[in-house]
Parts: structure tokens; C-alpha cells; sequence
């Protein structure tokens, strides 16, 4: 059998930097034990000390480094987020109620979720719309409101949990609008949105001042039956104006073509008939030079003969 030799460990060279056998002995000053027992005694160590500090590569890490504003303070304190998320949802459905925190915030959201079916009955108009809609233009502008409509409702559904979870995300554990949109699939700008207005909320909150406006107006009764037609109507003659202002538009656009095809006409035929009397000029020049020329001759002829004669 091959026998194992083991060598005995050969002295640093002098090119290393680091010293081999710098934990084999525990230090003087060693740091917090990594581990305790049930009566609070060290059981493990971690053979580190202070002084290794001098020999290690220290790093830190900021929490949200890519921003310029730290996270409030109303944020990060349970209470103090409580107080606002329970003030916003009040503002938002434009009520005054009385009780707990938990009370309010659930009468909040109660009196949104009474919004919805007027919110369903506008996305099946804009729906019907868009369908038998043939301009693309306003196929555009419908897609954004149903688009949006379809949010509000979802929104409304998920409640004050949406809000809470937002302000977690992005507060808390350091994520972007971006991120924070992909985890709870919503869009990044409704995540912005409810962040700007809890931070007016949370100013409103700190500076005294009411959290709903004296001046607000309150919120929209239902849509009736005969306000709905109404609308339809009104939209309809507006979509008609429109039109008549489109077609409007074209023919005079096609009058502004024709106008300027008749001008290159004219020009083209004014050319020709000045370039023709300015012909027929030349030829008419040249034929009393001609004559002119003859006579001149004939009269020098006659006077030659006349002296021979003579």
C-alpha cells in the first residue's frame, strides 16, 4: 500500500499578504458571540475580534440609494400610518364618520364599494361605444377611459389592503413604483398617484388643517335613465358637428387644390401665348429688315446705273 506523508506547513513567503494562522488561536477581544442559550450564555464564538478590522474589507449598503427623499416618518410608524391611511380613505369617499380607526376606514370603504355599479354601467356604455365606433381617433380616447374605469373598480374592490400594501412596498422594503406595480399588479403610475396623495393627506395631517376641503364638492349622484340618454344625444350631435366640420375641411382643402391646379394653368398657358406673340414679333422684325434691306439694294442698284449712264 502507498503510504501519506503529511508535510509540515512551510513559512509564509514574502509575497503574501495575509496571514495564514490568523484564526487559529481565539483573540483577546472577541466580538458578540454569534450564538446563546436559553439563559442568555455564549455556547459558540466567532474568533473575530475588533482588531481583525484592519485586515478586512468593510461594506454598506443604503437602504433605496437611488432616491433624494428619505422614507417619512408616518410611514415607518404603525400608528402614525394608520391615522393616515384611515384620513385618506375618508377623503376619498367624502365622508365624516365617527369611531374607531378600524371603524372608519371599513365605513370608507363601504361607501366606495356603493360607487361600483355606477362605474360598471359607465364601462358598459364606453364598451358599446368603442364596438360600433368606426374613427380611430375616438377608439383611442375610449380605450383610455374604459382603461381607466376598469382600474378605478379594481382598485376599489382590493380596498385600503392596496393602499397598505403600496406604501409596505415601497416604503419599507425599498422598491420602485416599477417594482412595486409588478408585485401587486397595478400600474406604476397609480402607484405614484397614491403616494403623492398620501403625502398631501399626511401634510394635512401634521400642519392641523382639515383633511377634506371646506369647498369640496361632493360626490356625484347616480346617472339616471334620462341623463343617460341625455349624454347619448349630446355625444352624438357632437359626433355629427364633427363631422360636418371634417367634411368641411376636405372640400376646402380640394378647393385650395384646384384653386392652385387652375393658377399652374393659367400661368402655363399665359407662358405659351407670350412666347407665341413674341415669336410671331421676331419673325414679323425680321421680315421689314429683310425689306428694308431689299430696297436699300434695289435704290443702290438704280443709282449705280444712273452714274454709268450718266
Amino acid at each position: 500500500m502507498a503510504s501519506v506523508v503529511v508535510c509540515p506547513a512551510s513559512k509564509a513567503h514574502y509575497f503574501e499578504s495575509f496571514d495564514a494562522y490568523q484564526f487559529e488561536k481565539p483573540h483577546s477581544c472577541p466580538v458578540v458571540p454569534a450564538n446563546f442559550d436559553a439563559e442568555g450564555n455564549p455556547h459558540s464564538l466567532t474568533n473575530l475580534s475588533f482588531n481583525d478590522l484592519d485586515r478586512m474589507s468593510n461594506t454598506s449598503h443604503k437602504l433605496a440609494r437611488g432616491r433624494k427623499t428619505v422614507a417619512p416618518q408616518w410611514a415607518l410608524n404603525d400608528a402614525s400610518l394608520r391615522t393616515v391611511l384611515v384620513a385618506f380613505w375618508e377623503r376619498r369617499a367624502h365622508i365624516r364618520t365617527s369611531g374607531s380607526e378600524r371603524e372608519r376606514l371599513m365605513a370608507a370603504h363601504a361607501k366606495m364599494l356603493t360607487t361600483i355599479p355606477d362605474l360598471l354601467a359607465r364601462l358598459r356604455v364606453l364598451s358599446h361605444d368603442f364596438v360600433s365606433c368606426p374613427d380611430p381617433v375616438r377608439k383611442t380616447l375610449l380605450v383610455n377611459q374604459i382603461r381607466n374605469l376598469d382600474s378605478q373598480v379594481l382598485n376599489i374592490r382590493r380596498g385600503p389592503a392596496l393602499t397598505l400594501a403600496i406604501l409596505t412596498f415601497y416604503y419599507r422594503l425599498a422598491l420602485d413604483s416599477v417594482g412595486v406595480a409588478e408585485t401587486l399588479h397595478v400600474s406604476s403610475t397609480h402607484v405614484r398617484q397614491q403616494l403623492h396623495r398620501m403625502k398631501l393627506v399626511a401634510a394635512r395631517l401634521e400642519r392641523g388643517e382639515p383633511v377634506q376641503k371646506v369647498n369640496e364638492a361632493p360626490p356625484k349622484p347616480p346617472e339616471t335613465a334620462e341623463e343617460r340618454a341625455k349624454r347619448r344625444d349630446l355625444s352624438a350631435r357632437r359626433r355629427k358637428l364633427k363631422e360636418k366640420i371634417a367634411r368641411g375641411e376636405r372640400k376646402l382643402e380640394k378647393l385650395r387644390v384646384g384653386h392652385d391646379a387652375a393658377l399652374k394653368v393659367v400661368e402655363v398657358r399665359a407662358r405659351k401665348l407670350y412666347e407665341q406673340r413674341l415669336c410671331k414679333a421676331e419673325a414679323a422684325r425680321n421680315a421689314a429688315l429683310s425689306r428694308v434691306t431689299e430696297l436699300a439694294e434695289s435704290v443702290l442698284e438704280h443709282a449705280q446705273t444712273v452714274s454709268v449712264f450718266a
